[in-house]
């Protein structure tokens, strides 16, 4: 993305300056600014006003200086439950109204809708889960 330097302002010109100083030392923005004594936050809202602008483009932040700064997501304690229609039924002729993938691999194919509390001890593991 080319950028017009002659309708920047000085504060986006100084930010400009500062990200080819990082890219040449091959350090971070964060890096860079605590061997300088800068505050980060003045250039990282600099930065953002730009995005707005639609000067610079959206990026990660793991693809500004080439780590992988995301976090891995905690394990979530919901179950993922898949809703479709189809020609299921709850009359007993052997078709499947509700299935259940546990955690350990283990299908489950009900015919009817099963209680709460019996799906809450299915998905705990509990071994005295009884139909």
């Amino acid at each position: 993305m080319e950028i017009d330097e002659q309708k920047l302002t000085e504060r986006e010109r100084q930010y400009l300056e500062h990200v080819r100083h990082t890219k040449e030392r091959g350090i971070s923005l964060t890096e860079y600014c605590a061997a300088l004594g800068i505050k980060p936050r003045a250039l990282y809202s600099t930065r953002r006003d730009m995005v707005r602008k639609g000067m610079l483009p959206r990026v990660r932040p793991s693809s500004l200086d080439g780590r992988d700064t995301r976090r891995k997501k905690a394990p979530s304690k919901f179950a993922a439950v898949r809703v479709t229609s189809g020609s299921a039924s709850s009359r007993g002729d052997g078709a499947v109204l509700c299935r259940v993938r546990h955690p350990s691999g283990c299908v489950l194919e009900l015919g009817q809708w099963p209680e709460a509390a019996w799906m809450s001890e299915v998905l705990e593991g509990r071994s005295d889960a009884s139909a």
